[in-house]
């Protein structure tokens, strides 16, 4: 096939021309990615560093932490835009679009606060056959026919009740073997608080 002078030199400028594409194509992929994206993460309140943050560019295995002051460093990007996710234990996890012409980025993370509604706990006495505990007690009768005795004396009366006595009205409750701190009283609704009971002290109830 026979080719005009015209046609030659159309022919020779088409070379020309694609030579340069041909010559980028046979580039190596990520030859030019030398970049490095650096930048710090902060609280967003008292703006101190938050150290060992969690850094990842979202849809690649890329990622790092930051150090001790809050600093983070990529190496090996390329001159194009990232999207750069922080996450750190306590607060919200922040996404944050970036290219590398823009300065270093400095990213302020605020506190995952989590309010807790308040609970009410209410209780209610055991009252009838379903009680399980043993109720012993002295009532009006019992008081009135043995109104002379100490109230020492008249625990004595109940079953697995009875008294240490050290004096005339010094007399101290022994219930099934347990006596002095180990025993709790109420007077009047009013617990009586630890007591250093020795030989010539005992509760004090009137």
């Amino acid at each position: 096939m026979r080719v005009g002078k015209y046609g030659a030199l159309a022919l020779f400028t088409l070379v020309i021309s694609v030579l340069p594409l041909w010559g980028q194509s046979a580039k190596k992929p990520g030859k030019d990615c030398k970049e490095t994206l650096s930048g710090q993460v902060l609280d967003l309140q008292t703006k101190q560093p938050l150290p060992y943050a969690s850094v990842s560019i979202k849809g690649t295995s890329r990622g790092t932490t930051t150090n001790e002051q809050g600093f983070f460093s990529i190496p090996n990007l390329c001159l194009q835009e990232y999207d750069l996710v922080f996450s750190f234990i306590g607060y919200k996890t922040l996404e944050h679009h970036h290219d590398m012409y823009h300065e270093l980025p400095i990213i302020l993370l605020a506190p995952d606060s989590l309010s807790l509604e308040s609970v009410i706990i209410e209780g209610q006495a055991i009252k009838g056959s379903l009680q399980s505990n043993t109720l012993s007690s002295v009532g009006a009768q019992e008081l009135e026919r043995v109104g002379g005795q100490s109230l020492g004396a008249m625990l004595n009366s109940i079953a697995g009740v009875s008294s240490l006595q050290t004096g005339q009205n010094i007399s101290k409750p022994i219930v099934h073997g347990l006596h002095s701190n180990r025993v709790l009283i109420i007077n009047n609704e009013i617990r009586h608080e630890y007591q250093s009971w020795g030989r010539e002290h005992a509760p004090e109830v009137d």
